[in-house]
């Protein structure tokens, strides 16, 4: 049974922690820190790219060239604006001829538009480039007129359709290299119609058209390679950065993806650890206080622990009045709660405060950063108040103080909260046991029975306690019977469990362990829930047929039942038989009232310490299971090690972990 509310328990935890996707090398497991409550740190949301990211990359990239380009529009220019003045400059200073002049002046007409639209604000980019592809095009034309094929002004024609295409696009390059190609072949004519002549050593070749044929072809070849050159790189090497850039944006948001992960992971097993840490401090003030039979020692003593293992710097327990008017300091930790008890501290049950709060309402209450304090508790900055009851009655409050806002979330008040209930249920039994002395002799069996449950400490301990004190009465055999229910469903049991089973006179026909259905109860629900008594089996009229069937099978001829009630809620049953029938003595009937009482409390609280040891030793296998996961990113070796962990846990032969659709079927990996 309780292998199965771990297996439950297991699933629940992991249903909601998803597997890392992928590993990264610069990823290094954090070193474990201490347990200890805190707010967690508010969680990394990581927003994902999808598809509709890809026009805001393109148009991103299209800028970027778009920059490049005026960055190279600006080289140019300055390039042009330095190398035009020095030529000029040059030229106006070694001329020797009077038509050396004009030239120059026809160079400055040139050069003129460079300055203009380099330092002038706000010319348009395509203003400029026009500007710089025409400034090469008029020299261009001048060198190749006044020189012919064998001055340079083929090579700037030639880096005309290149610029066009670095600068405006495949279009205009195949544009400006025709124009060049139409400017040379006029040029080419116009020497070989002897329209236009060089000196006589260069007219030779100038005036042929073979000469320039060829420099046509070539001049055409190479710039139609070089425009093509540029037309095939340039796209390619945008596609290449563009997808660059891709992949760069996609590996930094699966880098952020795992550092959430990672801090998810170190978040949660920091919360499962200070949990364990919890529970088990639960566990070990559940155990010294069931010992303690006196009411100071039990306050102090459950104070001190409880300062001590979560960590408050003040702990108190207050009792309310006969009345329920005030909630009076009984016990408090420090120095701090031994003046405050010196000062006779009270606190009004209403809703000024959180234990009066806590008190009225039979709540547990959270305060951050509460305004009214006693002046010794000004250090206080999250306080928690939760009321200490049993079976729907107020016993006291539990209050703690911590001097750090945000100190405690939901998991820490629900261990809290176990505290208190089992600090109530020892207050009950403390109040219980120091009766008058005289009353404890002359009823010295329920005095037995007191003590005998008080010290069990398992299920099985308060089942023996119970047959042990049902034998020594008249009575020859006794069953102690525990209910099952459904998860979260406290209405209706489900199925009964066989706790205790013993006969004086035979061999029981139930064995303890045995489960069955609460469909096969002899008894209906509404019967189990109160005490009666059959003293003749044959002739009791409000005894079921099936019970009366069992019973006679039994040679049980008189009958007690037991409920266990803890609150609303149904434990089990005890049923006392006797072998002869005939009315029960007045002291048997007084223990058996007795144990009705004092059982229930005993096993709820088993029960309640049962589910503390269950969940402390569920969140270490947790703990360990997700320490190990977080070794390793790798999806496959993850799965691996959860479904030998649990298995190795569970003490299972067989786990299987399947995967969701969308995950590849050869991902699925079972031990």
């Amino acid at each position: 049974m309780q292998d199965d509310k771990l297996r439950h328990a297991l699933e629940d935890l992991f249903s909601n922690v998803p597997p890392p996707e992928a590993e990264t090398a610069d990823l290094v497991p954090p070193e474990p820190t201490p347990p200890a409550p805190r707010a967690p740190e508010p969680p990394l949301v990581v927003e994902e790219e999808d598809d509709s990211d890809a026009p805001n990359l393109e148009s991103a990239l299209t800028s970027d060239v778009q920059a490049w380009r005026q960055r190279l529009v600006q080289i140019i220019l300055y390039v042009l604006l330095i190398g035009g003045a020095l030529g000029i400059l040059v030229g106006f200073l070694t001329f020797v001829d009077p038509e050396d002049v004009v030239l120059m002046l026809v160079y400055t007409a040139i050069y003129l538009p460079i300055p203009l639209v380099m330092f002038l604000r706000g010319v348009p980019y395509r203003i400029k480039v026009a500007t710089i592809l025409v400034t090469i095009y008029s020299v261009g034309i001048i060198e190749l007129a006044g020189a012919g094929l064998s001055g340079g002004g083929r090579n700037l024609l030639l880096t005309l359709p290149v610029l066009a295409v670095l600068l405006f696009g495949m279009r205009e390059g195949l544009i400006a290299l025709a124009i060049c190609t139409l400017s040379i072949v006029g040029v080419a004519w116009a020497y070989s119609s002897g329209l236009m002549s060089l000196y006589p050593a260069l007219q030779n070749s100038s005036a042929s058209w073979g000469w320039w044929l060829t420099g046509i072809v070539i001049f055409v070849v190479m710039g139609t390679l070089l425009v093509l050159s540029q037309a095939y790189l340039i796209p390619r090497l945008t596609d290449a950065l563009q997808r660059s850039v891709q992949l760069t944006r996609e590996l930094n948001v699966q880098r952020t993806r795992l550092k959430q992960q990672t801090r998810t992971l170190q978040q949660t097993n920091q919360a499962l650890r200070r949990r364990a840490a919890q529970l088990e401090a639960s566990a070990e003030i559940g155990r010294a206080i069931t010992s303690i039979f006196k009411l100071d020692q039990l306050f102090q003593r459950a104070v001190n622990l409880i300062q001590d293992r979560f960590g408050f710097y003040y702990v108190a327990i207050f009792l309310p009045d006969d009345a329920e008017a005030w909630a009076i300091l009984e016990a408090a930790s420090g120095e701090i709660g031994v003046q405050m008890k010196e000062q006779g501290h009270r606190i009004a049950v209403d809703n000024s405060s959180a234990v009066g709060w806590a008190a009225a309402r039979r709540q547990s209450r959270v305060v951050e950063r509460p305004g009214t304090l006693h002046p010794l508790l000004a250090d206080t900055r999250c306080e928690a108040a939760l009321p200490m009851m049993v079976g729907g009655r107020l016993l006291g409050v539990l209050d703690v103080h911590a001097t750090e806002a945000g100190f405690l979330d939901a998991d820490d008040v629900q261990a809290l909260q176990g505290v208190a209930d089992q600090i109530a249920i020892a207050i009950q039994n403390a109040r219980r046991l120091s009766e008058e002395a005289s009353l404890l002799e002359a009823t010295s069996p329920v005095y037995r029975v007191s003590r005998r449950l008080t010290t069990a400490l398992t299920p099985t301990e308060v089942a023996n306690a119970i047959i042990a004190s049902v034998a020594e009465t008249e009575a020859d055999g006794c069953v102690v019977v525990t209910f099952q229910y459904a998860p979260n469903d406290d209405d209706e049991p489900d199925a009964l469990s066989y706790l205790g089973v013993w006969r004086r006179d035979r061999e029981p026909d139930f064995k303890p362990g045995m489960t069955l259905p609460i469909a096969n109860s002899p008894f209906p629900l509404e019967m189990i829930r109160s005490m009666w008594i059959v003293t003749d089996v044959a002739k009791d009229n409000t005894l079921p047929e099936s019970a009366r069937h069992v019973f006679e099978e039994t040679n049980a001829q008189a009958l007690v039942n037991i409920p266990l009630n803890a609150g609303e809620r149904t434990l089990g049953q005890v049923v006392v038989l006797r072998s002869y029938p005939g009315p029960f003595s007045r002291e048997a009937v007084r223990l058996y009232e007795a144990l009705s009482d004092q059982a229930s409390v005993a096993m709820e609280r088993v029960r309640l310490m049962e589910e503390m040891r269950l969940r402390g030793t569920q969140d270490r296998l947790v703990s360990t299971v997700t320490a190990r996961i977080r070794e390793t990113l790798d999806v496959h070796t993850v799965l691996q090690t959860a479904a030998r962990e649990i298995g190795d846990a569970l003490q299972l032969h067989d786990v299987t972990i399947r995967l969701s659709p969308e995950h590849p079927p050869d991902r699925t990996q079972g031990i």
